[in-house]
């Protein structure tokens, strides 16, 4: 699905807007459970306009979205990302088990003072003969709770400030991801990465670009690299290339040397080894430079031969 799809099919359901619902996810061990929850009407047509002009918002009206492939990420601020690895988190289930929930399903949620067995929230829109199911993570601030440090108030008809002894539960109309014809477009991929735990498999996806550097002889001590690999933003990157460098297995290493020599910028800040024949990729900044090199963001303008570090490269 491109972007132009994306607009249309969202535009679409919303054009058609039959139904919607509130999902409350529980944890059961390792899986997540989803329940309905009893909205009354007003609210939650209320909450409906809400999370549907947030759609058109950012997707519908934004003509500076892009839509890359999640394991082609990049530091892009307007992007949705659309989920492309075969390993999925649990949350990916149990947000399919949601949308698929029938009509006359009894799964109510019965709330508890608390909340605190609500791990996440989903809202899903039916239209158009299909539905669009956005999930949210939980976080404390979810929940408005009385404390020795906080007080929730009402003012009542009067204008007197009355204690409100029941937790509030908050609900804003943002969103870490969807679920759309059996495609998943993540907005906030920290969330995937920490809540969801997904940072095991870019981790794991970042090893094979690692091996793949040792492989090709470009480093001549891979150690350094390895060991900033810990840092999940290193680990993000490597995951990248090991997916989509047009140059990792694909260009010699002599040749990539040859063309650091030459570069204005580039030669000033990856080093060889004594013999000339491999990167010496020690310093955070050396392996920055060398794994933008490697998904090739270095660019050279045609028309004014200016030299470009480019942040987000979408093919033409």
């Amino acid at each position: 699905m491109n972007l132009a799809q994306l607009k249309t099919e969202v535009n679409d359901l919303i054009s058609n807007l039959s139904g919607s619902r509130l999902i409350f996810f529980l944890e059961n061990g390792n899986t997540y459970i989803p329940k309905i929850s009893k909205v009354d009407p007003a609210s939650l047509r209320n909450i409906t306009k809400g999370f549907t002009e947030k759609l058109k918002l950012d997707i519908i009206d934004n003509p500076d979205l892009t839509l890359p492939l999640l394991s082609n990420i990049d530091e892009r601020k307007n992007a949705l990302f659309i989920f492309d690895y075969q390993q999925t988190p649990q949350e990916f289930n149990a947000l399919q088990t949601a949308s698929k929930l029938p009509p006359n399903s009894q799964e109510f949620y019965i709330p508890t003072p608390t909340f605190e067995d609500v791990k996440a929230i989903a809202f899903i829109l039916y239209g158009n003969g299909k539905s669009l199911s956005l999930y949210k993570n939980k976080t404390p601030l979810t929940v408005l709770k009385n404390t020795s440090n906080l007080v929730n108030f009402i003012m009542n008809k009067q204008g007197i400030l009355e204690e409100l002894n029941n937790n509030i539960f908050k609900l804003d109309f943002n969103y870490d991801l969807f679920l759309l014809n059996d495609k998943f477009f993540v907005k906030n991929h920290r969330t995937l990465e920490i809540a969801m735990k997904f940072h095991t498999v870019i981790t794991e996806q970042s090893s094979l670009a690692l091996q793949a550097l040792k492989i090709s002889g470009m480093i001549d001590d891979i150690t350094h690299l390895e060991k900033s690999s810990a840092d999940i933003s290193t680990a993000r990157k490597l995951a990248k290339i090991a997916k989509h460098s047009p140059v990792l297995g694909k260009i010699d290493c002599p040749t990539v040397i040859e063309f650091v020599s030459k570069h204005k910028i580039l030669s000033g800040i990856l080093k060889t080894n004594g013999s000339g024949e491999k990167f010496v990729i020690k310093t955070k900044e050396a392996q920055k430079h060398f794994i933008k090199l490697m998904s090739d963001d270095y660019l050279e303008s045609e028309l004014t031969k200016i030299l470009y570090d480019s942040l987000a490269k979408d093919a033409l």
